[in-house]
């Protein structure tokens, strides 16, 4: 329990909605929905050949650095990325909050994290993101900057802390 939360947001996605319910409900904080944290889009499923879709939905981000590198036939990595790296920067540098949870799915995740440690899309494939994980990112601010930002805690699955049951991507598992 974190005394100090005081702002709950999601990607508006109704999954991470009903996430975010259940994990804050006995809060009574009111639960807004920001859509700059939306999930990745891979575009028409069904329209992804057979052939590649392993490389271009399940493994995708292993390949994310690549130039031009899609989610399926969707988002491109390098424009998802700047938009997360620009909405979380501007979330940092809102003044009315000092403390925040943010439900968003791995794709989303997986940008924040890799653009807290000033990396591209290429880390992202780095990165694993279990159902329901939990990360802590913080940055210090002063005079309307953003000064240092770390990642306090990554993928914590309180339901399997040790990773033993964790042998796919969630990309896989789904």
């Amino acid at each position: 329990d974190h005394s100090g939360l005081e702002r709950v947001l999601c990607s508006g996605v109704p999954r991470a909605r009903e996430t975010a319910e259940i994990a804050f409900a006995a809060r009574g904080l009111p639960i807004a929905d920001d859509p700059r944290f939306a999930e990745i889009r891979p575009g028409r499923m069904r329209d992804i050949p057979p052939d590649v879709f392993e490389t271009r939905v399940l493994r995708a981000f292993e390949n994310a650095g690549d130039p031009e590198a899609r989610f399926g036939l969707g988002d491109r990595f390098d424009a998802y990325q700047a938009g997360l790296a620009e909405a979380i920067q501007a979330l940092f540098l809102e003044s009315d909050w000092r403390e925040a949870a943010l439900v968003a799915h791995d794709g989303a995740n997986r940008a924040i994290l890799a653009w807290i440690l000033g990396l591209g899309p290429e880390a992202m494939g780095a990165f694993q993101q279990d159902f329901g994980c939990l990360n802590i990112i913080e940055a210090d601010i002063a005079d309307g900057a953003i000064l240092r930002r770390s990642i306090r805690l990554l993928n914590f699955s309180p339901r399997d802390p040790g990773k033993a049951d964790h042998r796919q991507t969630s990309l896989e598992a789904a």
